[in-house]
């Protein structure tokens, strides 16, 4: 367990480092490339596993993602034809 704190505290460092870049910054935005980047390098440094994980699982959300949106409006153009018929 000892492990696992040492992790979550990792985490926490790299969500503060995150937040004081954007803040402490001199420029008034910035983009979701720029902060996912500096977060798999610090995610890097204290779980290669997560650092290789991490991606595949978003793709698969934002395939999922995708789909489910799909299915919905398939799903939607479905029961407007069902209506229609009757």
């Amino acid at each position: 367990m000892p492990e696992a704190a040492g992790v979550g505290a990792a985490l926490e460092k790299i969500v503060d480092e995150t937040e004081a870049y954007v803040v402490d910054s001199a420029e008034r935005e910035r983009t979701t490339s720029e902060l996912g980047e500096l977060i798999m390098t610090r995610l890097k440094d204290i779980d290669t596993v997560a650092y290789i994980r991490l991606p595949a699982c978003i793709a698969t959300q934002r395939c999922e993602g995708v789909q489910g949106g799909a299915e919905e409006l398939l799903s939607g153009r479905d029961a407007k034809k069902k209506k229609a018929s009757f």
